[in-house]
């Protein structure tokens, strides 16, 4: 990911940063944002409003806030935005698995007590 590439993306995580400094919940904030955004678009048909509220999305898969609540939405926004399946499979909220300590442990290298 180029710093040039995705400067909308990184503009957007820094505006959706500031939210969380002023105390405001950032996935609520975007929530309400993207809905009003695909209102907006059902209302006047500009494919611009889809592409904004594709990139709040993004961000907030980027910010590791998406919420199972919002797959629905964020379905909807990409199904729109006619994302690639490597695309949405990138924000949609994956399969948790369990594991146990023995697991963790084996992923967790042992810390050297001598420096």
């Amino acid at each position: 990911m180029t710093f040039e590439k995705n400067t909308d993306l990184y503009m957007t995580i820094y505006s959706l940063q500031i939210l969380h400094i002023r105390g405001i919940s950032i996935p609520d904030t975007v929530q309400k944002s993207v809905l009003d955004l695909l209102h907006w678009y059902e209302m006047s048909n500009d494919i611009r409003y889809i592409e904004i509220a594709a990139l709040q999305l993004k961000a907030l898969a980027h910010m590791g806030l998406m919420r199972e609540c919002d797959a629905e939405i964020y379905k909807k926004v990409a199904l729109l935005a006619g994302w690639t399946e490597e695309e949405c499979k990138y924000g949609f909220i994956q399969k948790q698995i369990k594991i146990n300590k023995t697991q963790i442990r084996s992923m967790i290298k042992k810390w050297r007590l001598s420096i």
